[in-house]
């Protein structure tokens, strides 16, 4: 699937680099030309996959059985590995200037142990998210593509017709968005 997804990103911004050269088009025009190619490209490999029989079988199993939480966020060791640098405070302030640079000192850490596991929870929600999506275009939405793979092998008008359903339903949303984002926004 890592490879599929590599297929696709780079297709993408080859093709939209070559059809783009020398023009200067708006985030419209580019966005709706990414989705064309996207369109494109999904609907040659699913009505050549259903042309040909192509089937998927489920190895990959439940996505949340494969996640590992002793690296997430707020984990045992994670805070304690935390190492801040020494700060050279000096005697020209007396004891109220040491105090309030204590304090700062600890206010700064606190803020910087908060932020660091903000980041860092959000970053794995990301990539949990986004890995839970590609996971679901690249293999669920596929499968129940390809289950119709035994009714089209050996013929191109039913794959054109799956394919061509199957594209549509794949990536009309995106063009709803690219069009409501730009006339209502």
């Amino acid at each position: 699937m890592a490879l599929v997804s590599g297929v696709v990103v780079v297709l993408t911004t080859v093709a939209v680099w070559l059809f783009g050269l020398g023009q200067h088009r708006s985030l419209f025009a580019n966005s709706l030309i990414s989705t064309t190619i996207l369109f494109a490209g999904f609907f040659l490999f699913t009505t050549v996959g259903l042309f040909h029989g192509v089937k998927l079988r489920d190895d990959v199993g439940r996505l949340t059985d494969r996640i590992n939480r002793k690296h997430f966020p707020g984990s045992d060791g994670i805070v304690s590995n935390l190492n801040l640098p020494d700060f050279d405070i000096g005697d020209s302030h007396g004891i109220l200037g040491f105090l309030a640079a204590v304090l700062v000192a600890v206010l700064g850490a606190i803020v910087a142990v908060f932020v660091i596991w903000l980041v860092g929870a959000l970053l794995w929600t990301g990539i949990l998210i986004f890995a839970a999506m590609l996971y679901w275009v690249f293999f669920r939405a596929l499968r129940l593509v390809f289950k119709n793979s035994n009714r089209c092998r050996g013929r191109w008008a039913a794959s054109i017709g799956q394919g061509l359903w199957h594209a549509s339903l794949y990536t009309v949303w995106v063009y709803a968005i690219i069009y409501a984002a730009h006339y209502l926004g």
